[in-house]
């Protein structure tokens, strides 16, 4: 046996031989259902699409064959042109089918016209190993024999990202369930894992041997290595799933009294900022919990899992009050409405879903919405179908609706290039956008559910999207490095943003005026004045420098007087965005800092979140430093509230006054250090 693959739904197996034959079996009884002997040398590779209809094999013969999964009869034959085939693999929308061999080059085919694709060649000698596309459909990445990961934009043809380290060849790849990670096995007994944004190596795990097969499990939080020496290794490693819970999962209710974390766990844990006491734990969720938002009122929580439901709870007493099913595999994005009725949600099975809630005596129930079905064809256009209705007794959805784009599972929104990322509401409500893989980012009225034109111009994946606070602006931060402007009323681009000399990581408006800022890889901050109807020549910004390393986010404070930053080099730095002064910074964190939140507190002063993979969950003060009369100089201080699962503190130029949790012994330790007592401590 050359090579074996089990079904999506692991009820058969496929096997490939040496003579060319391929053979399907029953997984639980063993019973042989289908044989194939088309091919004319060895079967080096086997795929089945995702949703188990079609399978792929790649053979010695030069050939890749599509075969009907069911059946077993041979659907076309894509010559590769004597590439000598080592990898076949379906995009996860079956858009594609890729392959890559002994020539040097990953070829694309389509299985639905048999058309072929883009010959992707930058190899500088040597195989093509392995080849793994992107959970988004939006990348695929390459490895052999040179020692290098390429990772390609499908769309483009063009070379994403090269990355570098290994020292031997390459012989297996794997994306992570969330695709911000890509992990690379080598015969240099090394695992290697990278981010794929940033094109920087995260992680290195040592084998005895070489490494020839990596997968992850579907949360992201485990590994498994094959070596050369047949032994199967397990890894635990919550990177992605670190990751995942720290930038989607940390959230601060709209007064500053709460924050909800996952702490990328199954259950949510909710604080109090003014005592940093510990609330409720919210448990429930059978896999991971991917994201938490809160109710504008901070009366309710939703929460989205890897299990596939989103659930709707009770801030302060933590009771489940309701789970929303519909989603067909990980939910991985959850939001409210501006007006609290309503809630948005993406996730891996590619569609964005609209639900309806109605909160009477605070007993919540739900149902999703009536309205417009939507999909995309493959021309690009939208396909309308009327919506399916729901079981009043049973809130769950109708028959399947059938259209001529294929079987629609009670699903708003199918956007088959690739996954939607990150929902985010218009100021009024009445819209929302989202990430959407190959398109830019797709809008929708949230009443009618009609969509509303694209924002489409990005030569590469989209990472933000931020309203205006009127709603008259649209603003996208992109890895193609720049930022861009849009009418809302006619998607039309109106100013692009050009300086960056790296991807630009997020985007965010100033609350009272037609200021935006952006973070970029490049290790900048700029700030942007925009005035209303602004042509380039009118666009004002300047740069904020400082960290050393990529900016991986930006965030105003809510009176749009200071601008916070938070980056790779594991600091916090806070800047008045009209002279870029720089006014405090903190290097009190482990790892990169990956989202920054603000909100006031109970006592009417600034308070900030952060949330990076290590330590992950702390709270800050913004203090304004004063004189023995009262009087502040322009100084402001960061000092740390409380922090969740923190053993360690790093100070620089600190100044001590009102923390909490600190021990004697630990304050005077501090002040040894360097950290002087603020006046009146």
């Amino acid at each position: 046996i050359s090579s074996v693959v089990f079904s999506p739904d692991s009820q058969r197996i496929i096997s490939g031989d040496f003579e060319g034959v391929l053979r399907v079996w029953d997984a639980e009884s063993g019973t042989l259902i289908w044989t194939q002997t088309e091919h004319e040398g060895k079967v080096t590779s086997i795929a089945y699409s995702s949703t188990g209809h079609w399978i792929a094999s790649g053979s010695e013969d030069d050939t890749v064959r599509l075969w009907n999964a069911i059946s077993g009869d041979m659907m076309h034959a894509f010559d590769a042109e004597d590439s000598g085939i080592r990898c076949v693999a379906f995009s996860p929308s079956g858009s594609w089918i890729a392959s890559c061999g002994e020539d040097g080059t990953v070829r694309l085919w389509n299985p639905n016209n048999f058309d072929a694709g883009a010959i992707l060649d930058d190899v500088q000698y040597g195989t093509v190993n392995n080849i793994a596309f992107s959970p988004d459909n939006a990348h695929i990445a390459s490895a052999g024999d040179d020692s290098i990961v390429r990772i390609w934009n499908i769309n483009t043809g063009a070379v994403v990202h090269v990355l570098q380290g290994h020292i031997n060849p390459v012989r297996c790849l794997a994306y992570s369930p969330s695709g911000k990670y890509i992990a690379s096995a080598s015969d240099d007994c090394t695992l290697k894992i990278w981010n794929v944004g940033s094109g920087e190596l995260e992680s290195t795990l040592n084998h005895d041997q070489g490494v020839s097969l990596v997968y992850y499990s579907s949360d992201g939080a485990y590994i498994l290595t094959g070596t050369k020496d047949y032994k199967a290794h397990g890894w635990i490693y919550a990177h992605d799933c670190q990751d995942t819970a720290i930038t989607s999962t940390t959230a601060v209710s709209k007064g500053g009294q709460h924050v909800a974390s996952s702490l990328g766990g199954k259950a949510v844990q909710l604080w109090d900022t003014e005592s940093g006491e510990l609330g409720p734990n919210l448990y429930g969720h059978t896999g991971p919990v991917d994201s938490v938002s809160f109710s504008p009122s901070g009366d309710f929580i939703a929460t989205a899992s890897s299990d596939g439901t989103v659930r709707i709870w009770d801030t302060a007493k933590g009771d489940c009050l309701e789970e929303l099913e519909g989603h067909t595999g990980i939910v991985t994005c959850v939001v409210f409405s501006p007006n609290g009725k309503q809630i948005a949600t993406s996730g891996f099975d590619q569609t964005l879903r609209w639900w309806d809630l109605s909160i009477p005596d605070s007993e919540l129930s739900s149902k999703e919405s009536g309205g417009t079905l939507l999909q995309e064809s493959e021309e690009g256009s939208l396909v309308t179908f009327q919506a399916p209705q729901t079981d009043e007794q049973t809130d769950k959805l109708g028959a399947p609706l059938h259209g001529t784009s294929g079987v629609l599972d009670g699903i708003f929104v199918h956007d088959d290039s690739g996954l939607f990322h990150t929902p985010v509401y218009s100021p009024d409500g009445k819209e929302i956008s989202v990430i959407s893989g190959q398109h830019g980012v797709l809008r929708f009225d949230t009443q009618s559910k009609i969509a509303r034109p694209a924002l489409v111009g990005h030569s590469n994946t989209v990472t933000c999207i931020a309203y205006s606070p009127p709603g008259d602006r649209i603003v996208t931060s992109s890895d193609d490095w720049t930022a861009r402007i849009w009418d809302p009323q006619t998607g039309n681009e109106l100013l692009r943003l050009e300086g960056h000399r790296g991807c630009v990581t997020s985007v965010a408006f100033s609350p009272f005026r037609y200021q935006l800022a952006t973070s970029s890889a490049d290790g900048t901050v700029r700030v942007w004045d925009v005035p209303v109807n602004a042509t380039h020549q009118q666009i004002v910004d300047q740069e904020l420098t400082g960290h050393i390393g990529p900016v991986l986010c930006v965030a105003y404070s809510p009176d749009g007087k200071f601008l916070a930053s938070g980056g790779k080099d594991r600091t916090m730095r806070l800047w008045n965005p009209f002279n870029g002064d720089c006014l405090a910074e903190v290097r009190d964190f482990a790892v990169g800092v990956k989202t920054i939140q603000w909100s006031k507190s109970a006592r009417g002063g600034l308070v900030l979140v952060t949330g990076c993979k290590e330590n992950p969950l702390r709270v800050w003060e913004l203090v304004q430093l004063v004189d023995a009369k009262g009087r502040g100089d322009g100084e402001y201080q960061i000092r740390r509230y409380w922090g969740v699962g923190t053993e360690t503190l790093a100070v620089s130029d600190t100044h001590l006054g009102q923390e909490h949790g600190l021990s004697e012994a630990e304050y005077k330790l501090l002040e040894q250090r360097g950290a002087a007592v603020a006046s009146g401590a």
